[in-house]
This record gives C-alpha cells, sequence and structure tokens, in this order.
C-alpha cells in the first residue's frame, strides 16, 4: 500500500507503481485461502488475520517475509525496511498492520479496503487506447493449419491451470494465441472457452490487452509476412472459441471472437494438435511464459 502520494503514483490502467520521492511505501505479500473477490483494477483483499512468515511458506493466512517492506524515500534515495513479526488485519473497514523491523521497532500503518492490484495476474481486459489494426470483420479461412498448446500448471496460483493455445495457419499469415484456464486435472483443453477474466467461469481465455512495458499479453490475433514479421494485430476481448477432440491427434477449434474495436474474428480450423507440458507443475517462480512466435513446418 502507498501510504502517500497514492494519486499519483499508481497507474490505474495497468496496475503499475512509480516509486516516488517523499513517499511511504509499505510491501505486503499476503497468502489467502480464497481469491480476492474481483481480480481486476481495484479489489477487496479477502479478511482475517495475517501472521508473519520468516520462512515464506505462502500458507493460508500468512505474510511473506521476503517480499514485504516499508520503503521510505527522500529527495534522492530510499530506505528499505524488513519486519521479523507481526501481523496483518483485514476487516470490511479496511487493512491494519502491525509490525515489527529487524531493528525492534513498531510501525502501525491503517488504510482503507480499497487498493489496486500490482500484480501482473489479473490486468485491464483491454489496453485504454484502440489497439487493433484491423479495419473490419475477419473470417479465416483455415487451409495449412497446425495447432500448438503448452500447459503451465497452476500459473497463477488460483487452481486452474494456464495454457498458451496456438492456431497457426502457414498459408494466409494468420496466427492466433490463447490463454487459456482450464481445471488442473485437464489433459488438454477442450470445450467453450467464453473470453473473460471473470474467475467464477469453469474455464476461460484471458482477453488480451497491452501492459505497462508495451508487451501483448494473453489472447491475440497476429498477421505474420513471408519473414515472419508480424504486419497486423488485434486484442481479442469478447466471444469464445470451441475446442473438440476429434480422437485421432486433431482438434477442430471454432472461433467467434471480438477486437477492441468490435471487429469480429471468425473461423473453423481442424489440425494436427501438438501438446506440451501436460500436467506440468510450473510455478510463478520458475515459469518462462510463451510470448507469440511463428510455427514454422
Amino acid at each position: 500500500m502507498a501510504l502517500s502520494n497514492v494519486e499519483n503514483c499508481i497507474d490505474v490502467i495497468t496496475g503499475e507503481i512509480t516509486l516516488l520521492e517523499n513517499s511511504t511505501y509499505l510491501f505486503l505479500d499476503l497468502y489467502a485461502s480464497e481469491p480476492a473477490e474481483n481480480l481486476n483494477i481495484s479489489f477487496s483483499v479477502p479478511q482475517g488475520v495475517y501472521t508473519l512468515d520468516i520462512n515464506d511458506s505462502a500458507t493460508a493466512g500468512t505474510i511473506g517475509a521476503y517480499y514485504s517492506s516499508l520503503y521510505i524515500s527522500n529527495d534522492t534515495e530510499g530506505q528499505e525496511i524488513f519486519f521479523v513479526e507481526g501481523s496483518v488485519t483485514v476487516t470490511e473497514q479496511g487493512i491494519e498492520a502491525k509490525l515489527i523491523d529487524e531493528e525492534g521497532n513498531e510501525h502501525h500503518y491503517f488504510c482503507k479496503q480499497t487498493v489496486v492490484d500490482n500484480s501482473d495476474n489479473f490486468g485491464p481486459a483491454w489496453a485504454p487506447e484502440e489497439q487493433s489494426t484491423l479495419t473490419g470483420d475477419l473470417a479465416i479461412e483455415f487451409v495449412d493449419s497446425a495447432i500448438f498448446a503448452e500447459c503451465y500448471g497452476d500459473y497463477y496460483v488460483i487452481g486452474k491451470n494456464t495454457w498458451m493455445y496456438f492456431i497457426d495457419d502457414y498459408a494466409s499469415g494468420d496466427s492466433l494465441c490463447f490463454e487459456l484456464l482450464t481445471s488442473t486435472d485437464a489433459e488438454f483443453p477442450v470445450g467453450v472457452f467464453p473470453i473473460t477474466n471473470n474467475l467464477n467461469e469453469a474455464q476461460m481465455a484471458l482477453p488480451g490487452y497491452v501492459n505497462g512495458d508495451g508487451n501483448t499479453m494473453w489472447s491475440w490475433y497476429s498477421l505474420y509476412d513471408s519473414d515472419y514479421s508480424i504486419i497486423g494485430a488485434a486484442p481479442i476481448v469478447g466471444g469464445e472459441i470451441n475446442i473438440v477432440d476429434n480422437g485421432d491427434d486433431t482438434f477442430t477449434v471454432t472461433i467467434d471472437v471480438v477486437d477492441d474495436l468490435g471487429n469480429k474474428i471468425s473461423g473453423v480450423c481442424t489440425a494436427y494438435g501438438e501438446i506440451y507440458g501436460t500436467r506440468a507443475h510450473a510455478t510463478r517462480a520458475n515459469a518462462t511464459r510463451t510470448t507469440l512466435q511463428p510455427r514454422k513446418k
């Protein structure tokens, strides 16, 4: 939580924080047994008492000591203070922290419940500026296609497996990338995937956006030229895809989605599917994210 200049330090679109001069920040690494009610720009931290955990066990009801600290800055530099014991109590009224640092000093802070999600888990559904290069609806005719899926396990630590799902057509250069969330026991993605960041869905495809570093995130359409350079792109922010396992190592994917301008992107692709990392157990600490890359034969 930013304890001063909060209106100036937080980008409410990307959720990123810029540490300002002459400011105070309290960083708390809280672990709860349930997800926040709304993992989007603003949300409420699950209520309860969180106890500082020096061993960083990441168990519910604890505060990870390694990533929790107090940061105080002046005109030229900042000082970071770490804690050895204490607790944080979250109620409907607010968040109260009572912590003791390495020097034995006590710290007592309180803030209102509304906070900004500064994780890279679930950002905005799409970027505020128009990102799509499409000038109208696009119906893709899949002629020479391939499907690739790679599992990253419970990457977001929310009880769902994350899959990067690519559908590439080498004849046209059309490429679709979906970041899918499935149950943790799914051998591969099948069924209907609405484009949404509502975690109450049994399974979903996360909507595309551009993060604060200018990187395309989650679900996107891209158009490649013959040199595998991207010459067109669009974030996929609505609609759904339906994946059917044909039982012969091929899959049929029916695409009915829209970009941030409301352009419809549609098509039906039946192709051989390559599945990697099934039942993977990647974590946020060791997973390597797949970025959109052309797949060559």
